[in-house]
């Protein structure tokens, strides 16, 4: 996760994770882990709602806001633990197409890829 980025209800920035190295990292597996085990949940679901103006759009207009929602350390810590977890076996299930939100892919090389074919097909 990159550092600088908002933090969530709980205050903690990801640099305070970070600062903590191999320690830190293994007391959030702990408590992570225990919470499971014991099926008592760790107060993770919350988040702050905030709209954000969208980039080159006029203020005003709620069609030009974003919502974004802040979430807290340990479900950004989480998220990201699971979705590497699961992430090879679900590319699996996705055509070559599905470029979005997916490494090394972009959703403009697959415009580029339409457009040069739409180019060919006219000529």
């Amino acid at each position: 996760m990159k550092p600088g980025k908002a933090v969530g209800p709980d205050s903690l920035p990801i640099e305070v994770l970070k600062a903590g190295g191999h320690t830190a990292a293994e007391f959030v597996a702990e408590v992570l882990n225990a919470s499971y085990a014991s099926h008592k949940s760790v107060d993770i679901g919350e988040g702050i709602l905030r709209a954000l103006q969208k980039p080159g759009k006029p203020a005003g207009p709620l069609a030009n806001l974003r919502p974004i929602v802040l979430l807290t350390l340990l479900r950004k810590v989480l998220s990201v633990v699971l979705l590497n977890r699961v992430r090879a076996q679900v590319d699996g299930y996705l055509s070559a197409s599905q470029a979005g939100f997916r490494i090394g892919r972009s959703t403009a090389d697959i415009v580029w890829a339409h457009r040069w074919l739409a180019a060919k097909v006219i000529r």
